[in-house]
């Protein structure tokens, strides 16, 4: 009797899961956005040498820290002005998403970077919450899930009912784009990974390939600016750009020495498997030429 009222209790709850999910996609996906009234950042149009020349910044941790370009929790000191950054899983206080983010508000126009990612990531919380891979992800995996976790799905997403019916609040590239402007060096390497939230989908590439080019050139700018900084995300991110082709060609040297860069200042991330990779194909002279650019990469980010 007791199990068969517990199955019934959650069945409840995931078809009103199903239900308020299906509500709150179609409302948000057919709003048009109102962006936030923020200037797009401006793009340097000068030609920029494609390695670091002169002294990094000599900011330190704490500068970026009352600049609000980082929180002060979630920065973790590594080697000389190296730093990672350890976010933890929840974005805000339990309850009215919508309430909570409006407290934010005014630190974000009134230029906090960390105000203006964290609303970015509370918003894109909230859309992840109802989108319909998150319910495809429940359906197909509800036999191994807790049983209480329909109510939990479903708390989340009435929580952020009002923000998704909130144009303004809801506008996760418009939230992006302003945090990145403002210096938020997390929100720099999100914007690099996020053309869609930045640029638009393919048919916007299409009609308007100088958004593109002037997005992979800001983006690529707040990676160097990030490195220059010592954050080592940047620097792992900076080795996969040229990897992988996208802001500028394959440079398998500088991959390599980005690489190579980022284990001499944050030893965790010393993954030899994935420098032996980045070896592959290279001969020994350029082997050696990427090691000499480590050098010189993280003298210039984080040991002088």
């Amino acid at each position: 009797m007791t199990r068969s009222l517990v199955h019934r209790k959650t069945g409840v709850a995931a078809a009103a899961l199903l239900l308020l999910a299906s509500y709150l996609w179609a409302m948000t996906a057919s709003r048009a956005p109102s962006p936030v009234d923020v200037p797009a950042p401006e793009i340097d149009r000068e030609a920029k040498p494609a390695w670091p020349v002169g002294p990094a910044r000599r900011t330190n941790v704490n500068e970026l820290i009352a600049a609000r370009r980082v929180e002060a929790s979630m920065v973790r000191p590594l080697v000389g002005r190296a730093f990672r950054i350890e976010r933890p899983r929840e974005r805000r206080p339990p309850g009215d998403a919508a309430a909570f983010a409006r407290t934010l508000v005014p630190a974000a126009m009134s230029g906090d970077g960390t105000a203006s990612y964290r609303l970015y990531l509370i918003a894109a919380e909230c859309h992840a919450a109802v989108s319909p891979d998150a319910v495809e992800s429940y359906r197909l995996t509800r036999h191994l899930l807790a049983p209480d976790y329909p109510k939990q799905m479903a708390r989340k997403m009435e929580e952020c009912e009002s923000l998704l019916l909130d144009p303004q609040l809801s506008d996760t590239g418009a939230w992006l784009r302003q945090a990145a402007a403002q210096g938020s060096l997390e929100a720099g390497l999100v914007y690099s990974i996020s053309i869609d939230k930045v640029v638009g989908g393919p048919q916007v590439w299409a009609r308007h390939p100088e958004r593109v080019i002037e997005y992979k050139r800001q983006a690529l700018r707040y990676l160097e600016d990030g490195a220059a900084l010592g954050n080592v995300s940047a620097l792992l991110a900076l080795s996969q750009t040229y990897k992988n082709d996208f802001f500028v060609p394959v440079n398998p040297i500088k991959a390599l020495a980005y690489r190579l860069a980022l284990g001499k200042v944050d030893p965790i991330a010393g993954d030899t498997r994935e420098v032996e990779r980045l070896e592959e194909g290279l001969s020994q002279a350029q082997r050696s030429e990427a090691r000499r650019q480590a050098d010189a990469i993280a003298r210039w980010c984080c040991l002088e």
